[in-house]
């Protein structure tokens, strides 16, 4: 049976279930140009495997194994350092930092912070002083390059659902850099934070999650014109 959405306005649409038992009905939909796999860490060896043009999967050490074994070796790999960690044990560091694998297509990583467009002289240097004339100039970018390591703190405390749901900015920039195409699909989606971006952005979105506090978390985000939670 086909499963009704709880949610299905403006391009976005979210489903309240098992993504093992929604995402075969979704497939007349089209291939999902980006897929962002983000599920809870012991959930990632249950994780199938869903053919997309570009994957964005949030993992770590112990569970990145699970994530190669489906899509391979990845393109790349970003980190978010974030300096209020999560403690594990006493016998193991204090976790700051997540791992974003990526595979498939990428646009330009030009899509970090807005910069001075003041042209610029480019320096002569010694190993190829005929290639670069003194008065070569460029033009900056509008935005700053997507670095491989991207530093932001959690969600406040308090927050809906704890401070551990991803922060809009990095998922933004994640989005603009990964989507090369309009349609985005998150099988855990939590408090719909890619749902939101993908909602700013202009894109086609599908949600799916296993908890229905989580997608009336992410109804309620969707209709606040400035994201307060």
């Amino acid at each position: 049976m086909t499963p009704t959405p709880f949610y299905d306005e403006g391009g976005i649409t979210i489903y309240h279930g098992d993504c093992r038992e929604i995402l075969p009905h979704l497939k007349p939909a089209g291939r999902p140009d980006l897929l962002i796999l983000d599920p809870p860490f012991t959930e990632w060896e249950h994780v199938e495997h869903v053919d997309a043009r570009t994957v964005l999967a949030f993992t770590s050490w112990q569970h990145r194994h699970h994530a190669e074994a489906l899509y391979g070796r990845p393109r790349t790999e970003v980190v978010w350092h974030f300096l209020d960690g999560r403690w594990v044990s006493h016998h193991l560091p204090i976790t700051t930092h997540a791992t974003i694998l990526v595979w498939g297509e990428l646009n330009e990583v030009y899509v970090g912070e807005e910069q001075d467009q003041t042209p610029r002289k480019i320096a002569a240097h010694s190993h190829m002083p005929r290639m670069v004339s003194p008065r070569t100039q460029y033009v900056p970018r509008p935005r700053k390059a997507l670095t491989s390591v991207l530093i932001h703190p959690h969600n406040p405390t308090g927050q809906p659902l704890g401070r551990w749901s991803k922060p809009v900015p990095v998922v933004r920039q994640l989005v603009e850099w990964a989507a090369m195409g309009p349609y985005l699909l998150d099988p855990f989606m939590g408090a719909g934070t890619s749902l939101r971006v993908a909602k700013d952005l202009g894109m086609r979105a599908v949600g799916i999650d296993l908890e229905e506090r989580h997608c009336q978390l992410a109804v309620e985000r969707l209709a606040q014109e400035v994201l307060t939670i």
